[in-house]
């Protein structure tokens, strides 16, 4: 099966890494703001959610997490549909310490955790250095 354009370069920006963790937080930002989410349990606590239909970005996006953060990451695979039988690959950090510091760190959420940043975007300053 021939590879797609875009498949192509999925592939090649996910086997490219920087050692810098302001660079993997960068990257972050930008892959949580097209596929992620901020989830909220009954009890008012907090848990983020990456999900996608590329393994290639779910593979990142867990490299990115444990490297930048630390953080246990629980993976959950389903099938989007009956009919195509495509797979979609959930990551999850639970532990709600992390996600407060994950989304401290990519600029969502302020230090003093009182104002919220838009899920949409990425912060200017997270990408202002010429490496990121």
């Amino acid at each position: 099966m021939k590879m797609s354009f875009s498949g192509k370069v999925k592939e090649e920006l996910a086997s490219q890494l920087s050692p810098a963790r302001h660079c993997q937080i960068a990257e972050f930002a930008a892959l949580f703001a097209l596929c992620g989410k901020i989830r909220h349990r009954k009890n008012g606590s907090i848990y983020l959610e990456v999900h996608t239909e590329n393994l290639t970005v779910a593979r990142k996006s867990y490299i990115l997490i444990k490297m930048a953060f630390q953080a246990e990451t629980q993976i959950r695979i389903r099938n989007h549909s009956l009919q195509t039988r495509t797979p979609v690959y959930h990551l999850l950090v639970l532990a709600q310490d992390k996600a407060y510091e994950i989304l401290k760190a990519i600029k969502l959420l302020s230090e003093s955790e009182d104002r919220w940043g838009d899920l949409s975007t990425i912060p200017s300053r997270l990408v202002q250095n010429t490496c990121c």
